[in-house]
C-alpha cells in the first residue's frame, strides 16, 4: 500500500473535518498535519509531495479521531494554545483563553507603573502571563486552586 502524501493528507482531513461540521476545516487539517510531522504549516507547502511514514499516518487518525468524534479541541490536541505574544502549553486542566480574554490584558496594560495585578482563578496563567510579559513594571500575582 502506498504511502499518502502531506498534501493529499491536508485535503482529505479537511473535507472530513468540514462534513464534521468543523467551521476551520482547512486550518484544522494543516495543524493535524504538521503537528504528526512534527514541523510547522510552512512545511506542508514547501513539502507537498512527501509520503507520511506509517507511524506518522497512525498518528494522524488518532488525532483526527479525538478531533471528529470526541469534539477534543485543536489548542489540547496539539498541546499549546497562542495568546497575545506567547506560547502557552495547555491541557484538559484549564480552560483555553479565548480570544476576548486579551481585552482584559488590554485594561491592564493601561494600568500606571507599578501598579499590582492579582489574577484570580487564573487558570492557563494566560492574563498573568501576558500582563507580566508585557509590562514588567507591574506586580503580578497569579492564583487558583
Amino acid at each position: 500500500m502506498t504511502a499518502e502524501r502531506v498534501g493529499a493528507a491536508v485535503r482529505r482531513l479537511t473535507a472530513l473535518l468540514a462534513d464534521q461540521g468543523v467551521e476551520t476545516a482547512r486550518l484544522d487539517a494543516e495543524l493535524l498535519v504538521a503537528h504528526v510531522l512534527g514541523s510547522d504549516r510552512t512545511r506542508l507547502f514547501l513539502s507537498p509531495d512527501r509520503p507520511l511514514t506509517a507511524a506518522q499516518e497512525h498518528a494522524l487518525a488518532d488525532v483526527v479521531r479525538r478531533r471528529t468524534e470526541d469534539r477534543e479541541s485543536i489548542a489540547h490536541l496539539l498541546g499549546v494554545r497562542g495568546f497575545r505574544y506567547l506560547d502557552l502549553s495547555v491541557d484538559g486542566r484549564a480552560l483555553i483563553p479565548r480570544p476576548e480574554t486579551e481585552l482584559l490584558v488590554e485594561l491592564a496594560l493601561e494600568l500606571p507603573a507599578g501598579a499590582t495585578v492579582i489574577d484570580v482563578g487564573t487558570g492557563s496563567g494566560a492574563i498573568a502571563l501576558a500582563v507580566a510579559d508585557e509590562r514588567p513594571d507591574l506586580t503580578v500575582h497569579a492564583t487558583d486552586v
